[in-house]
């Protein structure tokens, strides 16, 4: 991987005045503003009984939509919450995605946060990473094989088949797989998923750092996988003119995207970690920020503040939240052009990573 990428992860929030269905055309607007600005990655996430923390319980229908009014840009979840489906649906709903974006599916996987989403479905929240596994394992080996009987602990299937249609993309579209720490890189890295993760932890460029070099070790290239996937970094981030104005005009946003993200979390009841990062940032300040886990201001300063985090983790993607809180629509296009204009072409320049 030699190449700089940037792309969008948007949880498609809900705002008290606009409907559900002007979200989502503001959504659809931004994501076609993005494949103009030449943005390489779209990633929406799928959430459940979370209220307005994300409107897209059904990721997989906004990309089918998206599919429709990009031409280039390179879309999917982030993540599919794995337990929720049956194995072949997931298949065939990958196939047909691949297949409406014309081979320029990406996709997420994961086993979900917290009890609160898991429970409406009846999935035991103990159960879910061994649901994952055994999903993935099985999906994988069909797309190798061709049609499987599977007999497992959670799914069964007689003579699966390949869906109709094929995906375009060979074996199978790109995996993502997200994650914050050391633990699964080397699964990760065996499977050939790429890894993005977030900047929200204490210490968080080291921790990336560790996690990357790792993935880098274990990664190896094959036939079918000659070029390693991307080790992405994501946050929040707001460009403005200057920097006074970007604090000023994304401060409160920033502080209501975390106050949403900490009051329809369950997990946080069952991870005290996570619980103490959320109080940290529903009380968001700027100069309390001494790593910079947030990234507001200036396309000078958010080029600089990008470069500082793509040196010193040893990352190659970035992966922005530019619609976050209450976010006005007209101030994200706005952030995202200037992010495209400015940001972009300053990186490039002054960093070894070509793009």
């Amino acid at each position: 991987m030699d190449m700089m990428k940037f792309g969008i992860f948007d949880h498609v929030m809900g705002r008290p005045d606009a409907g559900p269905h002007s979200t989502l055309e503001e959504h659809l607007e931004q994501v076609e503003e993005a494949d103009g600005l030449n943005f390489d990655y779209y990633f929406v996430a799928e959430h459940h009984a979370r209220g307005e923390f994300n409107t897209t319980p059904s990721p997989n229908c906004f990309i089918s939509a998206a599919s429709q009014r990009t031409r280039r840009i390179r879309l999917g979840p982030l993540v599919l919450m794995v337990p929720l489906y049956h194995p072949i649906r997931i298949l065939e709903e990958i196939s047909m995605m691949d297949q409406l974006t014309n081979g320029r599916l990406e996709v997420g996987i994961g086993y979900g946060t917290g009890p609160r989403e898991l429970r409406p479905y009846g999935v035991d929240p103990e159960k879910k990473l061994a649901m994952m596994l055994e999903a993935i394992a099985m999906l994988k080996k069909i797309w190798k094989e061709g049609g499987v009987d599977h007999e497992g602990e959670f799914y069964r299937s007689l003579n699966s088949g390949l869906p109709v249609p094929t995906t375009i993309q060979k074996p199978h579209p790109p995996l993502w797989y997200p994650c914050n720490s050391v633990g699964p890189i080397p699964w990760a890295a065996e499977n050939n998923m790429a890894v993005p993760a977030l900047t929200t932890f204490e210490d968080y460029r080291s921790r990336l750092r560790g996690m990357f070099d790792l993935y880098k070790s274990k990664w190896r290239s094959s036939p079918e996988f000659p070029n390693r996937p991307p080790l992405a970094f994501s946050s929040v981030i707001y460009v403005g003119e200057t920097d006074s104005e970007a604090r000023r005009e994304a401060i409160e946003d920033i502080r209501r995207f975390w106050r949403i993200w900490s009051d329809t979390s369950s997990k946080k009841n069952v991870n005290p970690e996570l619980k103490s990062r959320l109080s940290s940032l529903v009380d968001y300040d700027y100069d309390d920020d001494t790593e910079g886990r947030i990234i507001v201001g200036s396309s000078k300063t958010v080029a600089s503040h990008l470069s500082s985090i793509f040196r010193d983790t040893g990352a190659d993607c970035f992966l922005g939240e530019f619609a976050f809180g209450y976010l006005p629509h007209k101030k994200v296009l706005k952030s995202l052009k200037l992010f495209s204009d400015e940001v972009v072409p300053t990186l490039l320049d002054e960093t070894s990573i070509g793009r």
